[in-house]
């Protein structure tokens, strides 16, 4: 096994991620760039390696790769570098050298990639002469050549060419990559260990811990320093003392990586050390993050209280964030008015920060929600309005005041209040929640106040604003009910059919045109290409995000050939993500496979089974799934649930059919897609059931609990579904709601057909039908 590698790590992802940004070598061929390329569908199609290509896939995705292995039965050349990556990965190293030894002679464009794939195996059977040859026609200076270097070092070292090995490790040490510098510094301290200096080892492993503590390289770097210590404990301060800004400069890195237990041990300690201001706000800021994200919210408070203060005297960057933090904490400990205080002066010292608009925002909700003062929550809309017209939360403080006006049935105010929004400068982008809004909320004042013409347009506005937004879908429900059906349903048939975009993303740029862009490495794209066809899409993810083209034509292609290569979990994210003008093409006709590929239907047959049994609509657990997992069957959530429906194991084992099926539910289950789709299935009809109301409610209930959402339907039934779901308390639901709904209606308008009365989901405005 290899001593100073995590073989492991390296396989993936990192060692994808230097495949992503590599130069091609001079022995891999190249490509003319001058020219974008056109594709076709025939450009995309599975490469065949094995008679299942299928299945090899479904194997490949849930990271079976032993089994997938076994379904590789081709003789190409192309089969051979699959059975060996799959091998290599699976922890079988022989058959990997096996499979990838006659790669690099019969398929040029993957052959450097075979070569340092050999090397790697090589090393792990320790046969380091074998490795060291394997990666010498790793030619050029990219990190594809980094990883080379990587392996041929260890190989040298190995092999007791020390002079050689050293000045290779040098070279990753020195190469300013940071994924390869912590690693050319264990290998350093390696050779000057085996040379009989433990002084010079322990320096450069201190630099790991100090400047890489969360690497892979950290844990075998603190083994090896705690081993020399121990034979000569007189070393222990070389490697363990730290000035204070050490300390905290280490600590900096474990917080932004997520380390917050180890955070809370560090910093721990130094509460009473004599500190500077710009110290003692830091250690406070870090510790009183962590402690937050532990849950330990007492303690959180009070040390984020101290943060606020000496930040402030230090006048230092973090200190409009710890104000923050400190306003959530005692937010969280039900101490609004001080959490209040803490908004407030958020917006008095740091109104030019873009937190500031934040804390207006939950400033109006303290005063709305805690303190029923209106006319206080209203000033604070109108100050943001003016003084803040770029914040992402403005728009959110105004509406939260509006609500409360047309609640009251104040409308004229509620008009007021609405237009405040007529001065914001928002970002452009699609927000699937709260796109078209305004408008809509607009229709539903002029129809309070009796004028149903004015309504009609302004829902009609909606329809264009917020194409299959959780807004289009209430105008178009509101179209039925004041316009008719037939109306409504041409209305928004006849849009979806017609849109053309807005500026810079119209189809007729070019930018949805299927070519590759001139702009990209076209050796890299080829590559990922050749990968995605192989049925390896996460490796070709990696090499197309290195092949360069950063603009609305590579993200494209790139979305297109990881739809058709099955990674519907990276290609749907690409469109959702970086290329959400979309949203303004029609979903008919030329533009209609960018939709498609932003709303995929991986997994038929068992969401077709699934939805016959369970009773719920077929394009409804798309949707669900859609918004759940990004259509990842691996994906497991902070709060444990896991898969494409994302269950929790005891609510999977709740709805388990015992007769059926007689194995209990486990995290492994629930990654099967065959399990976690039945069960998914279910557990929305139960909560649709228990809670006695429409689909589109169910969300909430799926989010945030069926006795939750019957516990809103008990006190708030009697309001109409819009104003309903705007009520509901818990933020990460009500807008999950909205998210569904959207992507029902998008699964709807673009796969129902003419089966379906309605283009999207009509939604009642009675909660309980």
């Amino acid at each position: 096994m290899l001593h100073h590698m995590n073989l492991h790590h390296l396989r993936w992802p990192a060692l994808v991620g230097l495949w992503a940004l590599s130069v091609a070598a001079a022995c891999t061929p190249r490509f003319a760039q001058a020219q974008p390329r056109t594709l076709t569908e025939a450009d995309l199609a599975p490469i065949p390696v094995g008679k299942d290509v299928d299945g090899l896939r479904a194997l490949v995705a849930l990271g079976r790769f032993k089994e997938a292995a076994v379904k590789v039965t081709g003789k190409s050349p192309e089969a051979h570098f699959v059975r060996g990556w799959l091998y290599l990965t699976a922890d079988k190293p022989k058959d990997a050298v096996d499979q990838l030894g006659v790669v690099a002679e019969k398929l040029p464009l993957l052959a450097d990639l075979a070569r340092d794939l050999s090397g790697e195996a090589l090393l792990s059977l320790n046969r380091y002469a074998e490795a060291a040859r394997a990666v010498a026609g790793v030619l050029g200076k990219g990190p594809l050549a980094l990883r080379a270097l990587r392996v041929r070092a260890r190989a040298l070292r190995e092999t007791g060419e020390t002079a050689a090995a050293r000045a290779a490790y040098t070279a990753l040490a020195d190469s300013k990559v940071a994924d390869e510098v912590p690693g050319g510094l264990l290998g350093l301290a390696r050779l000057e260990e085996e040379a009989g200096h433990a002084e010079a080892a322990l320096k450069l492993l201190r630099r790991i811990d100090q400047t890489a503590p969360t690497h892979w390289t950290a844990g075998p770097a603190r083994a090896q320093a705690e081993a020399l210590i121990k034979r000569n404990p007189s070393l222990a301060g070389l490697y363990n003392d730290r000035s204070l800004g050490e300390q905290l400069d280490r600590t900096e890195i474990l917080s932004d990586r997520g380390q917050n237990a180890s955070v809370i041990k560090a910093m721990t300690p130094l509460k009473a050390v004599p500190m500077t201001d710009d110290q003692r706000c830091r250690q406070r800021y870090y510790l009183g993050k962590a402690q937050r994200n532990t849950r330990r919210n007492a303690e959180a408070q009070a040390t984020l209280d101290e943060a606020v203060t000496a930040c402030a005297a230090a006048g230092s960057e973090l200190a409009p964030w710890a104000r923050h933090l400190a306003g959530k904490a005692h937010e969280r400990l039900s101490k609004e008015d001080s959490a209040g205080d803490h908004y407030r002066a958020q917006m008095a010292n740091h109104a030019d920060h873009r937190l500031a608009d934040d804390a207006g925002y939950m400033l109006v909700r303290h005063l709305l929600d805690d303190k029923d003062d209106y006319e206080g929550a209203r000033k604070v809309a109108e100050e943001l309005a003016a003084k803040m017209p770029e914040g992402d939360m403005v728009s959110e403080a105004i509406f939260q005041v509006f609500l409360r006006a047309f609640q009251a049935g104040k409308l004229s105010e509620a008009a007021k209040v609405l237009a405040l929004n007529d001065g914001l400068k928002p970002e452009p982008g699609f927000r699937d929640a709260e796109t078209g809004r305004e408008t809509y909320w607009k229709g539903r004042l002029a129809l309070a106040r009796k004028r149903k013409g004015e309504a009609i347009a302004l829902w009609n506005q909606t329809l264009a604003e917020a194409p299959l937004g959780w807004y289009s879908v209430m105008a178009y429900s509101r179209l039925v009910e004041t316009a008719g059906a037939e109306v409504a349903r041409k209305t928004i048939a006849d849009l979806l059919a017609s849109q053309k975009g807005i500026p810079g993303w119209e189809a007729s740029a070019g930018r949805w045109s299927p070519e590759v862009p001139a702009s990209v490495d076209r050796n890299g794209w080829e590559q990922a290409r050749l990968l995605a066809r192989l049925g390896l899409p996460a490796l070709a993810w990696e090499l197309l995000r290195g092949a360069g083209g950063d603009s609305p034509a590579a993200w494209w292609v790139s979305a297109w050939l990881l739809d058709r290569a099955g990674a519907f979990h990276l290609s749907h994210d690409i469109l959702r993500r970086k290329l959400w003008g979309f949203r303004w093409l029609a979903t008919q006709g030329a533009t209609r496979l960018q939709w498609q590929v932003a709303f995929p239907r991986p997994f038929e047959a068992l969401v077709d089974a699934a939805a016959k049994a369970s009773g719920v609509d077929r394009h409804f657990l798309w949707a669900v799934m859609r918004e759940e997992s990004g259509f990842n069957p691996r994906v497991e959530s902070w709060a444990k649930a896991v898969g494409l429906l994302q269950l929790l194991v005891g609510t999977g084992e709740q709805m388990r059919d015992k007769k059926a099926d007689k194995l209990p539910i486990t995290r492994e289950r629930l990654q099967e897609p065959e399990v976690n789709i039945p069960l998914g299935a279910r557990y929305l009809a139960h909560v649709q059931k228990y809670a006695k109301t429409q689909l589109a409610l169910v969300p909430a209930g799926y989010n945030a609990g069926a006795g939750a959402l019957n516990k809103w339907l008990t006190a708030r039934g009697a309001l109409d579904t819009d104003l309903f779901v705007e009520l509901i308390p818990y933020e990460e639901a009500r807008g999950y709601t909205k998210r569904v709904v959207s992507s029902w209606a998008t699964y709807r308008a673009l796969y129902g057909g003419e089966a379906f009365k309605n283009p999207v989901p009509y939604v009642s405005n009675k909660t309980r039908p």
